[in-house]
């Protein structure tokens, strides 16, 4: 299984999990609306950072391409984002992320099979709804 593979199908469910249903969804960080296809699913701990939080599906959300890519908007984003995953989940969740992207973490070929069947049924599931 190729890492690009089960990314698209990631980055796909994480940018429609919370659209509506002509596919619309509100950035996590500063609120901009925009279809989907037009959102980057950006990561609240950078991938760069978390390899284990990689493919978590409560790491990913939707993100316009000024909050996940641009440097000048990089600040005001991590506080949008830190935000948004308190009120979504918890401060208890946000903490046992930044400890789990923390643990030492070395990819397997089944780790990659495992989340490319997770997304694949998350998509279908969408796709049912």
């Amino acid at each position: 299984m190729k890492r690009k593979t089960v990314w698209d199908k990631c980055s796909k469910y994480n940018r429609l999990k919370d659209a509506d249903h002509a596919g619309y969804v509100e950035c996590c960080c500063c609120g901009k609306v925009k279809h989907y296809s037009e959102m980057d699913a950006g990561h609240f701990l950078p991938r760069t950072k978390s390899k284990a939080l990689y493919f978590e599906p409560t790491n990913i959300h939707s993100q316009c391409v000024s909050c996940n890519r641009n440097q000048h908007d990089r600040e005001s984003a991590k506080v949008g984002y830190t935000l948004f995953m308190i009120r979504r989940y918890g401060e208890f969740h946000v903490e046992q992320l930044v400890r789990q992207s923390r643990v030492p973490y070395r990819e397997r070929a089944t780790d990659l099979d495992g989340w490319n069947q997770f997304y694949t049924d998350k998509l279908k599931e969408l796709d049912n709804e």
